[in-house]
C-alpha cells in the first residue's frame, strides 16, 4: 500500500511504496525536493539501475528501505551523508562492491544494517564496531572476504554472516562478555578456520547458533553446558574431533543438535536422556563407538535419530517415543532383533538399518530400507 505524510512547505515526510508494484529508476528529484523526509520505503518493487548520488541530500532520514528491488552497481559515496539513519535495509538486490567502508564513523545511529542476499564484496568494515546502537546485522549470502572485526556493539542480538567467503579463525572477542546480549549467530558456510573458543560459554542468552560447512576443528569447549537457552545447534560439516561433551545434558530447551560429519569419537553420552527438547538428533559420519545410551528412549519429543556411518555397537534401545519419524543407523556394528514396540509406530516413515543379506546384523520387520 501507500501512504504518504507532507510537511508544512509540501514536502514528503514520510514516503511508503512497499510493494506497489512501481518499475523503472528513481528519479533524483525524489531527492532533491524533499530534504526534510524522515522515512523513505521503496522495498518489494520493480526499481533498478544504481542508486542515485542524490539520496546523500536525505540529511533527516531515520528509515529506510530499498530492499527486494533489482538495484545494481555501488553505494554512491554519497550515501553516509543520511546520518540520522538508524534503520537500513538495502537486502534482495543486486549491489555490488565494497559496503561503506566508513560506516561505522558516519552513520553512528545505526540501529538495524540488513544487507543480505546482495552482491557487495571486500571486507566487511571494521568501523561497524563503533556503531554503539546496533543490535541487528544482516550481511549474509554476499561475497565478502576476509576476517571478521574484532569487535562489535554489545547491544548486538542478531549477527548474520553465513555464505560469505569469510577466512580466518572466529576472533575470541566475539565470543567474550561484550557481546553477552547476543541471541541469533550465523557464521556458517564460510571457511573460518581454527577452534571453537571456550569463551562461548559466556554468551548465555544465546538461542540459535550456526557454525556448520566451515572448516574448525578441535574440540567442543565444555562450555557449552552454559549455554542454557539454546534452542538450535548447528556444528555440522568441519573438522571437529574429541568428544561429544557431556555437558550438552544441561542444554534442556535444545530442539536441533547436528553435530555430523565431523571426526568425533567416543561414546554418545548417557546424559543425553536429560534433553527433554531435543526433536533431532544428527551424529552421522563421526567415529562414535560405544552402545546407543538407553536414555535416549526418555526423549519424548524426539523425531529424527542419524547415527548412521558410525562405529557404534550394541543393541537397538526401544525407541518407542510415537513423535518418532525416522530412525538411520545403518553402516554400524548395531546388532540384534529391532523390538515391535519400534515396530508398532505408525508415526515411523523412515528406518534404515544393516539388515540385508542371508545373515544380516540387524533384525528388523519394519525396516524402510536394508543396507
Amino acid at each position: 500500500g501507500t501512504s504518504t505524510t507532507y510537511d508544512d512547505n509540501n514536502g514528503i515526510i514520510l514516503l511508503n511504496l512497499t510493494e506497489n508494484n512501481v518499475r523503472g529508476k528513481i528519479q533524483s528529484e525524489l531527492f532533491l525536493t524533499n530534504t526534510d523526509m524522515r522515512g523513505l520505503s521503496l522495498s518489494g518493487n520493480g526499481f533498478f539501475g544504481t542508486v542515485p548520488s542524490e539520496i546523500g541530500t536525505l540529511t533527516q532520514l531515520q528509515y529506510l528501505s530499498l530492499a527486494n528491488n533489482f538495484f545494481t552497481g555501488t553505494l554512491p559515496t554519497t550515501f553516509t551523508k543520511m546520518t540520522n539513519v538508524d534503520q537500513l535495509f538495502l537486502d534482495g538486490n543486486y549491489l555490488s562492491g565494497p559496503f561503506l567502508p566508513t560506516v561505522g564513523t558516519t552513520m553512528t545511529n545505526l540501529e538495524s544494517i540488513s544487507i543480505y542476499d546482495n552482491q557487495f564484496s571486500g571486507t566487511i568494515p571494521e568501523s561497524l564496531g563503533n556503531l554503539k546502537n546496533l543490535n541487528t546485522l544482516y550481511m549474509d549470502i554476499n561475497r565478502f572476504t576476509g576476517s571478521i572485526p574484532a569487535s562489535f556493539s554489545d547491544k548486538m542480538k542478531d549477527l548474520r554472516l553465513r555464505n560469505n567467503q569469510l577466512t580466518g579463525s572466529i576472533p575470541d572477542s566475539l565470543w567474550n562478555n561484550n557481546n553477552s546480549s547476543l541471541e541469533i549467530l550465523y557464521l556458517d558456510n564460510n571457511k573460518f578456520t581454527g577452534t571453537i573458543s571456550t569463551n562461548l560459554g559466556q554468551m548465555t542468552h544465546l538461542h540459535e547458533l550456526h557454525l556448520h560447512m566451515n572448516e574448525l576443528d578441535g574440540s567442543i569447549p565444555t562450555e557449552v553446558g552454559f549455554l542454557k537457552e539454546l534452542k538450535t545447534l548447528y556444528m555440522d560439516n568441519n573438522k571437529l574431533s574429541g568428544e561429544i561433551p557431556t555437558e550438552f545434558g544441561e542444554l534442556t530447551v535444545l530442539e536441533q543438535m547436528y553435530l555430523h560429519k565431523n571426526k568425533l569419537v567416543q561414546s554418545i553420552p548417557s546424559n543425553i536422556g536429560k534433553m527433554e527438547n531435543l526433536r533431532d538428533l544428527h551424529l552421522y559420519t563421526n567415529f562414535l563407538t560405544g552402545s546407543i545410551p538407553s536414555e535416549i528412549t526418555k526423549l519424548q519429543k524426539l523425531k529424527g535419530i542419524e547415527l548412521q556411518d558410525n562405529r557404534i555397537t550394541g543393541t537397538l534401545p526401544n525407541l518407542a517415543q510415537s513423535n518418532l519419524e525416522k530412525i538411520l543407523i545403518y553402516s554400524n556394528n548395531i546388532q540384534g532383533t529391532v523390538s515391535q514396540k519400534i515396530c508398532s509406530n505408525k508415526g515411523l516413515t523412515e528406518f534404515k538399518s544393516d539388515c540385508a543379506g542371508d545373515d544380516p546384523k540387524v533384525v528388523c520387520s519394519c525396516c524402510t530400507k536394508c543396507v
